[in-house]
């Protein structure tokens, strides 16, 4: 995993994938009522792809009024699964030994969902050639598969005729840092309120801009609070009308919520 040794994240059941190998299709036909087989491609197989998107809201506002005035909800260990803040995965399947794709890749976003947030996605690849091949899996925030990855992974799997093949396919995210800035700064309240921007980006490792769906708390809500995020996560405004003869410090907190990771700034409210 790319991120399990720097954030000591584990893996578990995550993007279902469920491979099918073609199934023997034999039937009857012709005026004189001679049956007639049906060719059997026995050169080829198919493969099926239940996904699951998250069901948590991904809307800036929903996340701001989870964490204002309150620590950050907690949340598990990243288990391998599709990111909050994904919109949209890329499923690609190429030979294993040349790279050369099987079937044409294939992107699916959230709007598909059948049966409701709780709703998985069925994918099919049918056509696909007999033998091993490479499964590659990419979590992205747009809907149309654009965007620096939030999570990506791959397996290996076998494709034969008139099987049922199971697989799983753990996703990593693809966070390397998370940066606050600026990491202290003084929030004036000479004039009775007063406000700040803290800006927060989480980075790949090629220093992209990650679109995760970041939390932002305070430790004195009293004092300075979070009042807005902007929709893209990366901007909160911090305010106050505390009435303080001597400068005191508050602790603005930045949490990444699949993987936990979090980032700190300080806000010196005074007068």
């Amino acid at each position: 995993m790319i991120n399990s040794a720097r954030h000591g994240l584990t893996a578990a059941v995550s993007l279902v994938v469920i491979l099918f190998g073609a199934m023997l299709m034999t039937g009857c036909g012709g005026g004189s009522g001679t049956a007639v087989n049906t060719p059997v491609d026995t050169a080829r197989g198919s493969i099926e792809f239940r996904v699951k998107f998250p069901t948590a809201t991904r809307g800036a506002t929903a996340v701001k009024g989870a964490v204002q005035g309150s620590k950050p909800r907690g949340r598990a260990p990243y288990d391998g699964s599709i990111p909050l803040g994904s919109h949209s995965v890329k499923i690609t399947v190429t030979n294993a030994t040349t790279g050369a794709l099987l079937v044409p890749a294939r992107i699916v976003s959230d709007n598909e969902r059948p049966d409701g947030v709780t709703g998985t996605i069925a994918v099919g690849f049918p056509l696909v050639p007999v033998g091993s091949a490479k499964v590659d899996v990419a979590a992205f925030p747009a809907l149309d598969g654009t965007g620096a990855a939030l999570a990506n992974g791959t397996t290996m799997v076998v494709v034969t005729t008139n099987t049922i093949t199971t697989a799983t396919v753990l996703l990593n995210l693809t966070l390397d840092t998370l940066v606050v800035t600026p990491k202290t700064q003084q929030l004036h309240t000479l004039n009775g309120s007063g406000s700040v921007i803290v800006d927060a980006q989480a980075l790949d490792a090629q220093g992209n801009p990650l679109l995760y769906p970041l939390q932002y708390s305070s430790d004195t809500p009293t004092l300075a609070d979070i009042t807005n995020i902007s929709p893209d996560f990366m901007h909160a405004t911090i305010s106050s009308s505390a009435s303080l003869s001597t400068p005191t410090p508050v602790t603005i907190t930045v949490t990444e919520p699949n993987s936990g990771t979090t980032a700190t700034a300080q806000v010196i409210v005074g007068p």
